[in-house]
């Protein structure tokens, strides 16, 4: 078995036909080559979006779905309520049915008004607050007086 013969070597070649990968043949005291910093081995890909123009204040409408059978009923918000009803809907095995609308961006300040009746995620029981359209509608007419009085 013969020697392995010194390579010249440079920092920043990175054509050496010798090489396989980072390792440089023959070479056991230098055994890596220094890489060049992340952002210049990949540089950032900068694409410019349009954005559709979609004001979440005016077009987004906040729902209420309840499931056949239980107390059970979602707090979520779209733009479209029967499309968001028919995704839900794909793998229950129970039906699902929308309660209740409301135009305006509402979810948030429902789910903090009824965080202590969360059940997980965004299902919420509200029965013991009496009927779930009705108290829902009750909070958003609050909702809309307090920014109502915030405006003047």
């Amino acid at each position: 078995m013969s020697e392995p013969t010194k390579l010249d070597y440079t920092p920043g070649d990175f054509d050496d036909p010798n090489r396989h990968g980072n390792v440089i043949q023959g070479d056991p005291t230098y055994a890596y080559r220094p890489m060049p910093p992340f952002a210049e081995r990949f540089p950032p890909i900068r694409k410019k979006v349009e954005l559709p123009n979609f004001d979440w204040d005016k077009d987004t409408q906040t729902y209420l779905i309840g499931i056949e059978g239980s107390h059970l009923t979602k707090i979520g918000k779209t733009n479209n309520p029967k499309a968001r009803l028919e995704q839900l809907q794909t793998g229950q095995p129970v039906s699902l049915s929308l309660l209740w609308t409301c135009t305006g961006f509402y979810e948030g300040k429902l789910h903090r008004r009824f965080k202590d009746y969360r059940v997980r995620g965004e299902w919420y029981d509200l029965t013991p607050l009496g009927d779930p359209v009705e108290v829902v509608t009750a909070a958003v007419e609050e909702f809309k007086a307090a920014e109502a009085a915030e405006e003047q």
